[in-house]
């Protein structure tokens, strides 16, 4: 995935397409979530990092449920490839293609995302996109500890998304993890098994490149702060539910991402693959204004400070 859906992070494509000519092989990039989003025009994850499509990506897939708001999907590459695809995608083999009218959807969405006219040879972005990252910053700014007026708490919840990532997750603090108090906290087998997913999964998110200052890096304790996790994974969970549904009940919908998470530790068997830390996830859109933004980080702030 070029925007990884469950951590905010970007894919090192120009490593992973170097590799690709080195070692003569196919990639393929999954563009869904940053189709839209990311990109001086909003064309992707290759975009944002100088490349191309069919040259340094052989296939791109773009699902059309996010930035197009429809439904299925489009596959990007030579004749031969997406003849391939198309043949034997099993909607051909076992259903029918998508009705005439969400094709249609699917384009007038692409026309608004598309630069007018008069700006398209200077490759500048639509009036969507600008509000986007426009929205996209201040959201970052405001979940900044250096704002002491708005910012999240620190050493309570950190940003672990990247700042290019209109998708922004935050995960609890060390401080948190290793000082919160639980009186039903007896399972340290499962607090060992949350500490290592911690290690494991900061070591995967802190090779990322452009991490945000309150990054994945600081969820690791330091060396010379060796003080155990005490709190488990499914603690961590209640934890973020707790916040998420308070917040609901003030009016902001924030995501906890613990039990989704969760369903995912049995194919963490496999060993490429690194189940991804309870997080509460927030997703800025091009339709928002500053008051939006700002009341959800003031709610999801006394949230937490009532729950922390």
């Amino acid at each position: 995935e070029g925007l990884y859906k469950h951590s905010g992070t970007m894919a090192k494509l120009q490593q992973i397409s170097a590799l690709k000519r080195q070692f003569a092989y196919r990639l393929i990039v999954d563009e869904s979530f940053s189709f839209g989003t990311v990109g001086p025009t909003g064309r992707g994850a290759l975009e944002h990092y100088g490349l191309k499509p069919m040259y340094d990506a052989e296939v791109v897939i773009v699902g059309l449920e996010q930035a197009l708001g429809s439904i299925g999907g489009i596959c990007v590459g030579t004749e031969e490839v997406v003849d391939h695809q198309r043949l034997s995608g099993a909607g051909y083999c076992f259903s029918a293609s998508a009705p005439p009218f969400i094709a249609k959807a699917a384009l007038a969405s692409l026309q608004h995302l598309q630069p007018q006219l008069e700006q398209a040879s200077t490759s500048k972005p639509s009036n969507l996109l600008q509000k986007l990252n426009d929205n996209r910053k201040y959201m970052y700014e405001l979940l900044s500890h250096q704002n002491n007026i708005k910012g999240i708490i620190p050493d309570k919840l950190i940003v672990t998304s990247q700042e290019i990532s209109p998708i922004v997750f935050l995960q609890l603090s060390p401080f948190v993890l290793q000082n919160y108090k639980n009186d039903d906290n007896t399972d340290n087998d499962e607090a060992t098994e949350s500490n290592n997913a911690i290690k494991k999964s900061s070591s995967s998110l802190s090779s990322s490149t452009d991490i945000s200052n309150n990054n994945a890096n600081n969820i690791t304790p330091n060396k010379k702060n060796k003080k155990p996790i005490l709190l488990s994974r499914d603690e961590q969970t209640r934890l973020l539910d707790k916040i998420a549904f308070q917040c609901l009940e003030k009016g902001v919908a924030i995501i906890s991402t613990g039990r989704s998470v969760s369903m995912m530790e049995d194919m963490e068997s496999n060993s490429h693959f690194v189940t991804p830390l309870p997080s509460l996830k927030l997703v800025v859109n091009a339709v928002q204004t500053k008051e939006h933004l700002e009341k959800c980080v003031d709610v999801l702030r006394e949230v937490v400070m009532e729950v922390l």
